[in-house]
């Protein structure tokens, strides 16, 4: 009993900085202070004339396997607006089949049913975006996405389903909703005997269900039993041969992220890494798993915040043993077919809460911070720029520059804390700058 309680208050110390980091939101205590304003900026920028712009972006992407689209906050229009555009292009003249975004992939089945024109599918997106409730909904809920997900569904028109553009969710959360789709897909495919041992092997998990510290509580010691027993979902699934394909696929992907939020959940007792990186690891096999699926020459397009997509080994989260898709991705398919495209901006308005859970609100974004990367590149262009990295100076790849991030929690008042330490061309192919941005458009 006494070493329950130890994990019991281990357990609730360890959850509120993983709360902050699963946003995306990598606070650092370290601060670097460069001789403003990095003169080397200056050469690497160009205008930002829209037009021109995309047409250099997607010029650059066209060939990669994975294009990885960042953003430094979960709640800016802009880039939405710019991530549409390019993933637009991108799947009209570059091959691309699908965007696995950082969102649940049960939520979005049915956002992909509708652009894909499913049987049975929403008649709207924006019917289906009515449907998101866990926190934060306007993320993926909001007019930006409705607006993409109307272009998919018309690009989709008369074209062979397996040809169709997908719109995927690829985190670990949501996973009691993922482990109801297993239930559901075991009673229509499979038979009695399966079944019961689907429902055997979930019943610890559905048994606090929403309530993270209550499971891990229950579960910790027989982590690595109940880590086997989930695995041992996806093998049920794929034994029903007679399942329509894509169902089986979705439900094996529903399988994957119960299992996924599994090692997140364990990995929060401990402190370290572990949780950090499951959960990265669950997203990056996620793309891996939607690029087989497509086929060999497939590719697919990455949406998720700046900590996700820039690699970790040019940030301090290297220090902290963390990787993340941006290094995972390169590591995978080599880093010639892979692009990642970072996202700042000055100042501006954003759509976050000032606690997880807590109430949507348009906040205000300061100036950023003297010395920071953002400070810079407001001097080097008022009027906004986009930045390639191919033939940056030795110090874009080596020296660390503050570099800010802003998760869907954020406290405008303790702006100094939201700044990662970034080696810039050996973190990004390109950034785009965006001088002052505005909030998302959440569908109310």
């Amino acid at each position: 009993m006494k070493c329950l309680h130890k994990l019991h208050g281990r357990l609730r110390l360890a959850l509120l900085p993983f709360v902050f980091i699963a946003a995306g939101f990598v606070p650092v205590t370290e601060s670097v202070s460069p001789d403003p304003p990095l003169p080397w900026l200056a050469e690497l920028g160009e205008r930002l004339d829209d037009d021109d712009a995309l047409d250099a972006l997607v010029e650059r992407m066209r060939d990669r396997r994975l294009v990885l689209l960042g953003e430094s906050t979960h709640g800016t229009h802009e880039y939405y607006v710019w991530r549409e555009r390019i993933s637009r292009r991108l799947i009209e003249t570059g091959g691309f089949r699908f965007i696995a975004v950082e969102g649940d992939w049960a939520s979005l089945l049915e956002l992909n049913r509708y652009v894909k024109d499913k049987p049975g599918a929403p008649v709207t997106a924006r019917a289906a975006l009515e449907r998101l409730e866990r926190w934060p909904p306007w993320m993926w809920a909001n007019e930006e996405i409705e607006a993409l997900a109307e272009w998919l569904r018309e690009w989709n028109q008369g074209r062979p389903m397996e040809e169709r553009a997908g719109f995927y969710g690829k985190d670990v959360y949501a996973p009691w909703l993922a482990a109801e789709a297993v239930i559901a897909f075991a009673g229509e495919h499979l038979g009695s005997d399966e079944r019961l041992r689907v429902r055997r092997k979930l019943a610890r998990f559905q048994r606090h269900e929403d309530d993270i510290q209550a499971y891990v509580r229950s579960t910790y010691r027989q982590r690595a039993e109940t880590l086997e027993n989930l695995h041992t979902l996806v093998s049920l699934i794929a034994a029903a041969e007679d399942a329509p394909d894509f169902e089986r696929f979705a439900a094996k992907q529903s399988a994957y992220v119960v299992k996924g939020a599994h090692q997140h959940f364990m990995g929060m007792v401990d402190r370290g890494p572990e949780s950090w990186n499951a959960r990265v690891g669950h997203m990056e096999s996620t793309v891996g798993r939607l690029l087989e699926r497509y086929g060999p020459d497939a590719r697919g397009i990455v949406w998720a915040h700046n900590t996700h997509i820039g690699d970790a080994r040019a940030t301090a989260m290297a220090e902290r043993g963390e990787v993340n898709i941006g290094q995972l991705a390169r590591e995978r398919h080599g880093a010639d077919k892979v692009f990642a495209l970072g996202f700042s901006t000055h100042r501006g308005r954003v759509q976050a809460g000032r606690e997880w859970g807590g109430r949507r609100q348009s906040m205000r974004i300061p100036d950023g911070i003297a010395g920071s990367l953002e400070d810079a590149l407001n001097i080097h262009f008022p009027e906004g720029a986009l930045l390639f990295f191919d033939d940056a100076p030795e110090a874009a790849h080596t020296d660390p520059v503050p570099h800010r991030a802003i998760g869907v929690v954020y406290r405008p008042e303790a702006e100094q804390g939201n700044y990662v330490p970034t080696r810039l061309a050996a973190r990004y192919d390109a950034m785009l700058f965006i001088p002052e941005t505005s909030a998302l458009r959440p569908i109310e």
